[in-house]
């Protein structure tokens, strides 16, 4: 929180780069967190709540604050990223890397897709049954989720894009094994998106933020709340709990450890189980 570094505690959006640095998005602005040291990040140009945030397989980090263009971290500055037509991208909706290094950019009325190697390719809203776009999230390999504001449609490289499911502004995906996705709903719940077929989860309250999976256990957090799903489909309530703060922003990273956003800052809770006892269970 504010005793570590961060000069606005409210966090919105995490992730994690290729290189290991854990990146925070606050409604105040960005931060790098190293390990040891939580630095500001061209705090004269992210300044407000960072509303996308992604990385890509070989180090790439998009950004954007509300109001701002999309921002690439490049060195310890951040530059614009060139649009279609060589101009800042203003009207985004949001951004995210493919893990072959394609940026992905809904805007208002548009699907960009920047290749590797600097081309641009787009799909029309029309294309999208006329939708306007919600988030864009990566799958696996080249493949990306498109969630408008009633569907989720998959992409794939230059292949036109195919309807997956009528699944209502999915807000978060992460992966839950080799052939399963799970995607969260900020209306519905939770969703597990296999291959072959699409099956809703056990409804979770409203009002989601976001889904993590950690050693087959789905963390997701709605409202006030952060649930864990076992494997076996078994549902905990964590919080609201003294001791565990309600989470916004969820990250699993690449050493196991679960990081959890939220009003009052960032928490850790590493693996492999994690439990918080206090006055309530008899401790003195």
């Amino acid at each position: 929180d504010e005793r570590n570094g961060l000069t606005v505690a409210e966090t919105s959006l995490l992730a994690q780069d290729a290189h290991g640095f854990l990146w925070i998005g606050t409604i105040g602005g960005l931060y790098r967190f190293d390990g040891s040291e939580i630095r500001p990040w061209a705090p004269d140009k992210v300044r407000h709540v960072v509303q996308i945030l992604s990385t890509g397989p070989t180090g790439e980090v998009v950004v954007a604050g509300d109001g701002e263009p999309l921002w690439e971290v490049t060195g310890m500055d951040v530059v614009p990223v060139p649009g279609p037509h060589g101009r800042d991208i203003l009207s985004w909706m949001d951004a995210a890397w493919s893990a072959d290094g394609a940026l992905w950019v809904a805007g208002a009325d548009t699907l960009w897709r920047r290749s590797p190697a600097g081309g641009w390719r787009s799909w029309s809203r029309e294309q999208f049954d006329d939708r306007p776009f919600y988030r864009v999230r990566p799958v696996r390999g080249d493949s990306v989720f498109i969630a408008t504001r009633t569907d989720l449609w998959i992409a794939a490289g230059q292949e036109p894009p195919r309807h997956l499911a009528a699944i209502p502004f999915v807000i978060s995906a992460d992966r839950l094994d080799d052939r399963t996705m799970v995607v969260l709903s900020r209306t519905t719940g939770l969703w597990y998106v296999p291959p072959d077929s699409v099956r809703r989860a056990p409804l979770l309250p409203e009002g989601a933020a976001d889904v993590a999976v950690r050693e087959g256990t789905i963390w997701a957090s709605q409202g006030r709340g952060l649930y864990a799903i076992g494997p076996d489909g078994s549902t905990r309530r964590i919080t609201p709990r003294e001791g565990v703060p309600p989470g916004r922003p969820l990250l699993v990273d690449r050493e196991g450890t679960l990081w959890i956003g939220g009003l009052r800052g960032l928490h850790g809770l590493p693996e492999p189980e994690t439990v918080a006892w206090n006055a309530l269970d008899g401790l003195p």
